[in-house]
């Protein structure tokens, strides 16, 4: 049965705060907007040109955006300085440039931005628009972290986690995903419960562990409900319960998670926590192993072929079939 488990990446993801307002006075707010940046305020620059990015009262134009916010940015204003600098990383409403990108952040990031602080850490440890830095990426890091950015916090548990630009400190990776997580962050409570059941920088406590992983799991973490799943068919931390087991392999399945399809083809196989239904089992090995890479898939395969050899040629037909349809379903409701 598929387990274990592999620390999240820091995943490069822009957060950037708006000023933005609703309802039906957004027309004359964007005039009045207009008048006063006409007018060479910096501050209605910023807003207006978040007004066309976003469509506030005026038609969207990233482009005008762009223009605005360039104004604004020249005066100094964060805001306007770290949307910019999206634009720019995103090519969106200008050329993509990711080296503005970087000149942007790090001029909102250096006045005291948080939210820039950590884009810019990201940036600097993803080697974008400019030499990757691990050093410096963990100092904004740091920095934005002191500010309350959760995701800075985890990004610092990851680096020290994988020894990235830096020894690898097991102390130190814990300590960041224990703040992150304890801040809400499903990536971090994934990756403490991984440190927990490992006993990776901590003593193990696989009871400690199934309490991140259900506290991942409920905010739609697919790694956390997958190996969730495993605790509760092991009997690992809780009391072992093939039913619990099989939900949260579910859960994750119907999300394309390989791993857990896997894991459910085997409780159809040996009738845990499910009737035994061998079609079934050959549908979830199939989807399985469609989707996994590398040695994990030629296990799938291998799970699949075993299963196979037990059907009729009917049976494999109609377990192709299953397979057809459920990644059709898949692909319709994921808009792919």
């Amino acid at each position: 049965m598929t387990r274990k488990i592999v620390v999240a990446a820091v995943v490069v993801g822009i957060a950037v705060v708006t000023l933005g307002t609703s309802g039906s006075r957004q027309r004359t707010r964007a005039l009045g907007l207009r008048i006063m940046a006409h007018a060479g305020s910096a501050s209605a620059q910023a807003a207006l040109g978040e007004a066309y990015l976003y469509a506030q009262g005026v038609p969207k134009d990233d482009a005008v955006a762009a223009q605005w916010l360039r104004r604004s940015a020249a005066g100094g204003v964060t805001q306007a300085q770290a949307n910019l600098a999206l634009l720019y990383l995103n090519g969106q409403g200008v050329p993509q440039d990711t080296e503005q990108a970087v000149h942007f952040f790090r001029l909102a990031a250096e006045q005291g931005m948080s939210f820039a602080q950590y884009n810019l850490g990201l940036l600097l440890i993803n080697g974008q628009g400019i030499a990757r830095n691990p050093t410096e990426a963990i100092e904004w890091f740091r920095t934005a972290a002191a500010q309350g950015v959760v995701d800075a916090e985890y990004s610092l548990g990851v680096i020290y986690d994988n020894g990235d630009g830096v020894p690898r400190n097991v102390d130190e990776a814990f300590a960041w995903f224990q703040k992150a997580a304890q801040h809400g962050s499903a990536d971090a409570q994934y990756s403490l419960a991984v440190m927990y059941e490992l006993g990776d920088g901590v003593p193990r406590n696989a009871a400690e562990a199934v309490t991140w992983y259900r506290r991942a799991a409920a905010q739609g973490n697919t790694a956390a409900q997958t190996n969730l799943g495993v605790m509760y068919a092991s009997g690992d931390g809780v009391p072992q319960n093939f039913a619990t087991a099989v939900e949260w392999y579910r859960l994750a399945a119907r999300q394309g998670v390989a791993d857990a399809q896997n894991n459910l083809g085997v409780m159809y196989v040996n009738g845990q926590g499910v009737p035994k239904n061998l079609v079934t089992a050959h549908m979830w090995f199939d989807l399985a192993a469609q989707r996994a890479t590398g040695e994990s898939r030629d296990r799938f395969s291998q799970a699949r072929a075993a299963v196979a050899s037990q059907l009729s040629p009917a049976q494999r037909a109609r377990a192709a079939t299953l397979a057809t349809e459920w990644q059709e379903e898949f692909n319709r409701t994921q808009g792919r």
